[in-house]
Parts: structure tokens; sequence; C-alpha cells
């Protein structure tokens, strides 16, 4: 349970609409029903078996390259769940990689997948985890997909390799890249390319999305379509956007402005898929686009919680109050509309939280949205990139955990700031930081809305200033407490999302606290020694 005591039940809702690029997906049966890529399926998984059958003891490395929105990611994650392939491997791991094919991020989210469980990352302890690894893999086939590898040095993989190669026949590893270096350098197999989509296929997905919520399926709407699919390049991306943006307008002169826009005489842009993503962007309503714009805060590949995603919308008034719909409930719709809009991918309901919904975002939407939400959103990698801040920026997040305190002392103007508990670069030795221990300040931040503090290691937490009237979200989850809540914290009458899960060490909370009129959710997961104490509360 995420909630406690007298605080609303948040129910779990399924997401009906189809999800994903090219495919339907309902988050209550798990079930996938894609439209195109048969063909490029029973090829792949034909290579990956034949290689794996062998007797060869080498690693080998099959790449998959095509443009971003071609669906590479979708054909891998096909291949990864089809029963051939889950019957043939006894050991699986799918990896994210991204900017750098870091040695350390690799092996631990493949140790987090597999038998072994999660494994912390020291840089002391990577003889430790490469040990560790071998006595998973010997004697066992065993499947990696790295997705969407764009780092083109050879020495990242050089040194990635050996740790991968225990030396047993059967280990077969699938790379998706837009890079043809990136093929060269890991294949150790002729690269498949993953082409455009036929035009059966693209009007299938287009199709599936235009004529779902309603709009009648007309000639004239069919014949401006079609001509609509020109527009897509063959990409499932491009076409699950248009449609979705086209599946709210009945009437034919609304699809004909769209046909006739000058958006597709932009000849500038490097990727042909932008236009679409423009014209998905600009069909929008302008309230949709600004629930839109605050998911520029989360990085690339993020995997975004539903729930947390509605609580920041509530938290920024986005969502209205008052009416017969709770703010919930109207929030789920505005998700279920960014979803079925291809603005979301990968909806689904998270397997060890059963009836939470979780998305990602393609890197091409992320890509588009940062480029017009403009200063205002702020994705932090690395300390340097405070430089970058302007007095514009009021929605921030870090992932780069020693610049919190600074981030908080130099702008105070924030009204959201999120701290996403990793570092993108993990040879760094954050492991110092998190060892220490810190007094968390928020006197200065008199403008802060929403705040997460996701495992930040916490001695004391500064009495709550009264300036914080406006806070409406804090997120504490798995800190390290050595001390209670400050009393002073029930005076948050504002705050509606009080998160501490996993607080292990958390002894207590204020008094005061029933005294919290606007308090929604209140999240004590995992508080161990608040749960004994609890038991005998009052309420």
């Amino acid at each position: 349970m995420r909630q406690f005591g007298f605080f609303k039940t948040r129910q779990p809702t399924t997401v009906i609409n189809p999800l994903g690029i090219g495919h339907m997906r309902s988050a209550e049966s798990e079930s996938t029903v894609v439209i195109g890529r048969s063909d490029d399926l029973e090829k792949t998984v034909a290579i990956v078996l034949g290689q794996a059958q062998s007797e060869a003891k080498a690693v080998a490395v099959l790449p998959i390259l095509g443009e971003d929105g071609f669906g590479k990611a979708t054909l891998t994650q096909l291949i990864y769940t089809d029963a051939r392939i889950q019957s043939h491997f006894q050991v699986k791991s799918w990896v994210r990689v991204y900017d750098k094919l870091n040695i350390a991020h690799v092996t631990k989210s493949i140790t987090d997948l597999t038998t072994m469980g999660p494994v912390p990352v020291l840089m002391d302890a990577m003889d430790l985890i490469r040990q560790c690894l071998w006595a998973e893999l010997t004697g066992k086939r065993y499947l990696l997909v790295l997705i969407n590898v764009l780092n083109e040095k050879t020495d990242n993989w050089e040194q990635l390799k050996p740790v991968l190669d225990c030396g047993c026949p059967g280990i077969m590893i699938l790379v998706t890249t837009r890079s043809f270096k990136v093929a060269s350098i890991m294949g150790t197999m002729t690269e498949y390319i993953l082409k455009e989509l036929n035009d059966d296929d693209m009007w299938g997905i287009f199709r599936q999305r235009a004529f779902g919520m309603g709009v009648h399926e007309w000639p004239k709407l069919v014949e401006i379509g079609k001509q609509l699919m020109n527009k897509c390049c063959g990409s499932p991306l491009a076409a699950t956007i248009l449609g979705g943006s086209l599946s709210y307008k009945n009437d034919e002169r609304e699809w004909l402005d769209v046909l006739e826009s000058n958006i597709w005489d932009d000849v500038a842009v490097d990727n042909q898929i932008v236009p679409v993503l423009k014209m998905g962007y600009l069909s929008s309503p302008s309230y949709m686009k600004r629930y839109f714009a605050i998911c520029a805060i989360f990085p690339k590949d993020f995997e975004i919680d539903r729930d947390t995603l509605i609580e920041l919308w509530m938290a920024h008034s986005f969502i209205p109050s008052g009416g017969e719909t709770e703010m919930e409930a109207k929030g789920i719709e505005v998700f279920n509309e960014l979803a079925w809009r291809g603005f979301f991918q990968d909806v689904k309901k998270k397997r060890k939280k059963m009836g939470f919904i979780v998305c990602r975002m393609h890197d091409l939407i992320h890509d588009f949205e940062k480029s017009v939400v403009g200063s205002e959103y702020a994705s932090l990698l690395n300390l340097y990139q405070q430089n970058n801040l302007s007095t514009e920026t009021l929605h921030m997040s870090t992932c780069y955990k020693p610049g919190i305190v600074s981030i908080l002392q130099r702008f105070s103007f924030i009204h959201t700031l999120l701290d996403f508990g990793y570092t993108v670069d993990l040879n760094e030795r954050i492991i110092d930081y998190l060892r220490q221990s810190h007094l968390l300040d928020l006197s200065t931040a008199n403008s802060l809305r929403a705040v997460s503090l996701y495992c930040t290691s916490i001695s004391h937490i500064h009495d709550i200033p009264k300036i914080l009237k406006h806070l409406r979200y804090l997120d504490l989850s798995d800190c390290s407490f050595s001390m209670e809540l400050p009393e002073s914290s029930s005076t948050l009458y504002s705050l509606q999302t009080l998160n501490l899960n996993n607080c292990r060490d958390l002894e207590c909370l204020p008094k005061g606290m029933r005294h919290m009129r606007s308090l929604r959710y209140l999240y004590l997961d995992g508080c161990f020694v608040l749960g004994r104490a609890l038991a005998t509360w009052s309420w």
C-alpha cells in the first residue's frame, strides 16, 4: 500500500488506450499486438538462435541499425519476449545505455536483473562484481540487450567486452543503434538494418490511432490520411503521433489544414520526423502543452511514474479543483490523452507494484520537448550545467547529487527541484558524498512547490521555515534519517503529498500532522521503526 491511515486511497486505473510505437497494449493484460515488423522479428530470431546454438565461445554481437523512430527498441523487445528466445536463453538482461557505455552501469544493470540481485557499484568492488557476474553466467546461455548505444569511442567497448566474455558458448548480445560506426565497433555479425515500414503497416498504425477515439472513418478523411502518411517517412513513431493528433478532429477542414500546413515545407531540420512532432505538439490544446511541458525535467529514458506525475501537476495547480470529478481522475484523463497522442511510450503496469502505471518518453520526443519549452525547464546531468541556468528557470531536476545544496542556495526562485538519486557517471565517487551526514536547509527556497530529495543522507532536517507556504509536494523517500521530522513540518498547510517510503530509521511523525488539512497522500512503506510506533499512535 502506498497510502496510510486516514488519507484518501488512490485506486489503480487500467489504461486501455493503444500505447507504444505501432502496437496496442492493455495495461491489465500486458498483451501486445504489433502492427508491422513481423518479418523482421522472424529474421532476427532466426539469426539469434542460429548463432546461439553454435559452439563458438566468443561473444556474438548483432547490431540492429536504424533511424530514430523506426522502432528498434520495439523490435528488440519483441525478440526478447519471444517464446523461442525465452526457452533457449537461461539468463537474459535488458540495459539502456545512451551516451556512455559505462562498465559500472552495464554490469550493475545486469546483476540487478539476474538472480544475483542488486550489487552496490563501487569502483573498488568492480573485480568482485566481475567475479559474481562470471559465476552467474558460467555454463548458461545468456542474452544481453544493449539499447540505444550512441558512444562511438572504441575504448569503452574494449573495456566492457572482457567483463561480459566468460568463455562460455551461447553468449549473445543485441545492440540497437543509429550509428554505423557503433555497429562496426561492436558488431561481430553483419548488422541488421531496420528499414522504414511499408505503406500498409503505416496505414494500419495511423488508422488505429486516428479513428480510435470516435472519429468516423469517412472516405474523405481516409483519402487525406493516406496523403499524410507520405509525411511520416516510414516511421511508426511518426504515424502514431500524427494519427493521435487527428483523433480529436472530426471535421474534414481540420484534416485539410494539417495536410496543407507550411510545417511540411521546413527543409532545415535534420530529422524528417521533426515536422510530425511539431504538428502533433501544435495541434494539442493549450492546456495539454502545460501538462506535457513539465515532463522536460525528467532525464532521457527515465521511467515516469504516472501517479507521481499527476501529483506534480496537482502541486503546480495545473489540475483545476472543484466540480464533481476528483483531481486524480482528471489527471488520469490527461495522462491517457498524452499517451494516446503518442507523447508517452511503454505505458504499462509496474510488475513489482501491481496497479501502478509507468511510462517513458521517446528520445526524439524528449529532445523536441526540450527545444520548445525553453529555459523554464532544465535537467542537470552534472555540476557544471548549473552555469547555464538563468533566472527564467523555474523547474529543474538533477542527476548529480552533490549539486543539490548549491542549487538550493543559488536558485531560491525555483518552483520545482527533483533529485533522481543517481549520477550519470558512476565512476564518480558519489558514494563518498552519500556516506556523509548533511543538514537539509530549505530556508532560502521560499518559492518551492515541489521538491524531491530521493536517497539522500540527512542527519537532521532543519526546522521547516514558514516561508515554504507554497510547498505541496515533498519526497524524502529512501533518505537516511537519524532524527525525527521537525514539528514545524506540520505547518506546511498547503502540502498535498509527503513521501517517506523506505526511511527505515525514521522514528516518529510530528504530533501536529493531523492539522495538515491539504495532505492527500502520506507514503510510509518500509518505515520499519516508525511502523512500530504508529501501531500505538492515535489519529
